[in-house]
């Protein structure tokens, strides 16, 4: 983040197949933004110990941040983030952006399982 905008060319391939392994020093620049999915499900933990996981079926992109040395991993499903460097539109045209009628609504569904062992996301 530049600013409260996001710097989309700081991004680095950080996946090996469908993990991430995890280093403070790739949170330096602020949150990893998966807004390409192909699943609506994330577990986190180790491969053959308990896990948790997170299904979010209606919420398109995924933020996952940390502040370096702080001990803790957010997991976080969004509908849109920040705007990307450079961006000069209105606020209805950000990334992930839903525009809904007056007096409309919408709501989003997430689900945290935790699972006797690591299994794959579905």
């Amino acid at each position: 983040m530049t600013d409260g905008l996001l710097d989309v060319t700081a991004s680095t391939e950080i996946l090996e197949g469908n993990t991430m392994s995890l280093d403070d020093a790739m949170f330096a620049p602020g949150a990893q933004i998966f807004d390409q999915l192909k699943s609506r499900a994330v577990n986190f933990g180790v491969p053959g110990e308990p896990s948790i996981q997170i299904r979010f079926p209606n919420l398109p992109h995924l933020g996952v941040w940390t502040k370096p040395g702080a001990g803790f991993l957010c997991i976080e499903p969004w509908q849109g983030y920040a705007a990307p460097l450079g961006f000069t539109g209105e606020l209805k045209d950000k990334p992930g952006g839903l525009l809904l009628a007056a007096n409309a609504g919408t709501q989003f569904a997430i689900e945290i399982r935790l699972l006797a062992t690591n299994e794959p996301s579905a």
